[in-house]
């Protein structure tokens, strides 16, 4: 399953890309039968609709679910997570002496650029510039250093009020009520959708076709949703991770510079 997704990952553009023009190519050999009126009117076209929309739902939830649970027990992450919760422990206690140093770091960043512009342009006098020297000077931008998040965990949930929730437990009761209720949703959606309704053989081949094109169509929500999930817990978090960790250790290196301004603060 790894080595499928990794290859996945590698070719995700071209996968994309080929499903898009198979969906293009299906949407253009489609033809309406009927006019517009007849179904609106029809109440299969809207038990038809919700169904799909239904489906469309469930498998966006599938997918999220599926591909963070293929990144979270990815040994990528698993590493990724451990470091990063080894910088949490680390930084937390001594975080004024960090943020001074980030502040110092962002300045220099922005002193580095705008010395190496001077030099480029021979190292003349400010007076001396011309327009066109000065605009670009004053469009320089830096690298900038975003701490933002930097003590989170990898993997959290949080409220709309910004709120990390640590209650751990399950009420049974309450998830009970809820998969009845979600589960009486789709018996009464399939029931009117089946309710009065007469089996023709002869419907066979048109339903299939629609079967396919659903299909398709679920298959493209699947991958868009779940695979970026899974490449962004297995590769991308796992790069940032050692990015946090370099400059974790630079400040280590740098941190009694900082942490002796405290008397002068």
């Amino acid at each position: 399953m790894t080595k499928f997704m990794d290859g996945v990952y590698k070719y995700y553009a071209w996968v994309v890309l080929v499903l898009s023009l198979v969906a293009y190519f299906i949407f253009f050999t489609l033809e309406f039968n009927g006019s517009i009126q007849q179904a609106v009117n029809d109440y299969r076209t809207w038990l038809h609709l919700i169904f799909v929309t239904w489906l469309n739902v469930t498998m966006a939830g599938t997918a999220f679910d599926s591909g963070m649970q293929w990144g979270l027990m990815s040994d990528e992450f698993d590493t990724a997570d451990k470091l990063n919760n080894q910088i949490i422990k680390a930084v937390n206690p001594k975080k004024k002496v960090f943020y001074k140093f980030i502040k110092h770091l962002n300045k220099t960043e922005l002193e580095n650029l705008q010395e190496d512009f001077r030099m480029s342009i021979g190292d003349k006098d400010e007076n001396k510039w011309t327009k066109k020297e000065k605009r670009r000077y004053e469009r320089l931008k830096p690298i900038v250093h975003d701490v933002e998040g930097f003590s989170l965990p990898l993997y959290y949930t949080a409220t709309k009020s910004g709120k990390v929730g640590y209650n751990a437990s399950i009420n049974v009761g309450k998830s009970k009520r809820w998969t009845m209720f979600h589960r009486a949703f789709t018996g009464l959606l399939f029931g009117a959708m089946t309710y009065n309704v007469s089996f023709l053989w002869s419907n066979i081949g048109d339903a299939f076709a629609s079967l396919i094109i659903i299909i398709s169509g679920l298959a493209i929500t699947f991958i868009l949703i779940a695979f970026p999930n899974y490449f962004r817990l297995k590769h991308i978090v796992p790069k940032r991770v050692i990015m946090k960790d370099n400059l974790y250790k630079t400040f280590v290196e740098n941190e009694h510079m900082f942490d002796n301004q405290k008397e002068h603060d």
